[in-house]
């Protein structure tokens, strides 16, 4: 299917379509699986180019996976490839709005060793998963880009990355923190990456026995 130039609802009322597989590539915001209500799973390839599209605010809540959270859980997977996660992808996607129950993107999600970037507000309000996998290769991860992902309880960064302002606000289920001593990791005093992450018990640091820790001033204490 040449999704770049499908019509709207192309695939409407396909009540037993249950899996997809799209390009990361291309922009979402037509209606292309309308009342397609049994879709549980998307699976994301490379496409053209591995980069995924930007959304904002409004338009993320036109795309078919913020629609299939309107029905039931789901999950998403993502092929090698891939190397970005576009601006507010999957923001949203946990929605109480519905009168069948409140649902939205459960389990695990598995970032493939080709993506390096993970745009502002990708999984912000999702808080159905229960675990980010990162990749050794992950170089920026974008502001509030897991805001509100209250369904992790375990946070382990293993690369040598920069994480966004209020990356992780908001993860009331975090208990334990891995994060590598080298970490760029750059918050304010309005958006401190870990702000209201009240259950964070444990912290540890990683690194190697030539792992330089990074300098911070005194306006860099909002990590």
């Amino acid at each position: 299917v040449n999704f770049e130039g499908a019509g709207c609802s192309p695939f409407r009322n396909c009540s037993s379509l249950e899996e997809v597989n799209l390009p990361i590539t291309v922009d979402y915001t037509k209606p292309l699986f309308e009342s397609c209500n049994a879709l549980t799973t998307f699976n994301f390839t490379e496409g053209t180019d591995g980069i995924g599209e930007d959304y904002d605010s409004s338009s993320a809540k036109s795309t078919p996976w913020y629609s299939a959270c309107y029905y039931g859980d789901f999950t998403v997977t993502f092929a090698e490839g891939i190397t970005r996660i576009g601006d507010y992808m999957f923001s949203g996607c946990q929605r109480s709005d519905s009168p069948f129950g409140q649902f939205g993107i459960t389990g695990a999600i598995e970032f493939p060793d080709s993506m390096t970037s993970i745009g502002a507000y990708a999984f912000s309000g999702c808080s159905s998963i229960t675990e980010f996998e990162f990749n050794e290769t992950l170089e920026t991860i974008g502001a509030h880009a897991f805001d509100g992902c209250t369904g992790m309880d375990e946070l382990v960064v293993t690369s040598d990355l920069r994480i966004g302002a209020g990356a992780f606000q908001n993860c009331t289920g975090l208990r334990t923190l891995i994060i590598p001593i080298h970490v760029d990791a750059v918050g304010s005093t309005s958006d401190p990456i870990f702000r209201n992450c009240s259950g964070i018990n444990e912290i540890v640091f990683t690194g190697d026995g030539s792992s330089l820790g990074v300098d911070y001033s005194d306006s860099y204490q909002y990590t």
